[in-house]
């Protein structure tokens, strides 16, 4: 006897499909619901749901993944955005540039009356290519945070989203997110934003200057 030992596996060791629990937390998290969401759901077609703290870990994992995904994403279409550009030699000592749609929103808009949203985001579209080249969010609240600092209390550790001025206007966030692409555009993707088309209600133009 040679004694070899070998495992041979009877189904594949990396499913292509997500198992159940990943796949609820990716559905709450692609529709903008959460947990409670989730348990209400689960409780309609009388099935158990999962804890809460196997949910938050879950979530977690799956937006890190989205995240590196949009990123790749985004790569890839500058590059196509770059290659269009050298196909018709416009350049700029030797820097390829292109025209690009800006444009935002934030989750409460009511115009003329109050800009006091909590969130807020920001989008660079390739003209050419119709793919979004670059998105940044901004947010002025944190829940952990928040129920950290009502209570007393160090908020636990956690991945804090807050990363925008609570005093500032809302409507900077769309141009603020905006702006930080095209401060970084030559380093990261070596692109020249050379025209920007912006709505009516974009404060992006007046920021870039």
């Amino acid at each position: 006897m040679c004694n070899y030992e070998a495992n041979i596996w009877s189904q594949s060791t990396e499913p292509e499909k997500l198992d159940l629990n990943k796949a609820a937390v990716a559905a709450t998290i692609t529709v903008g619901n959460g947990y409670a969401q989730l348990e209400e759901f689960c409780a309609a077609i009388n099935i158990s749901c999962m804890s809460e703290k196997t949910y938050i870990k879950h979530r977690e994992n799956i937006v890190d993944d989205f995240q590196k995904t949009a990123i790749e994403t985004m790569k890839m279409a500058c590059e196509l955005e770059k290659e269009f550009a050298l196909e018709r030699n416009e350049t700029i000592n030797g820097i390829p540039y292109i025209t690009v749609i800006a444009d935002g929103s934030w989750m409460k808009r009511l115009y003329g009356n109050t800009y006091d949203s909590l969130s807020g985001v920001g989008a660079i579209i390739g003209y050419r290519t119709k793919k979004v080249l670059f998105i940044g969010i901004r947010n002025k609240f944190c829940t952990v945070c928040d129920m950290g600092e009502r209570n007393g209390l160090e908020p636990y550790s956690h991945k804090c989203y807050n990363n925008f001025d609570c005093k500032a206007s809302s409507i900077r966030m769309e141009s603020d997110a905006i702006v930080e692409d095209f401060k970084s555009s030559l380093e990261m993707h070596e692109l020249i934003y050379k025209t920007v088309i912006a709505d009516g209600y974009s404060s992006v133009p007046v920021h870039k200057k």
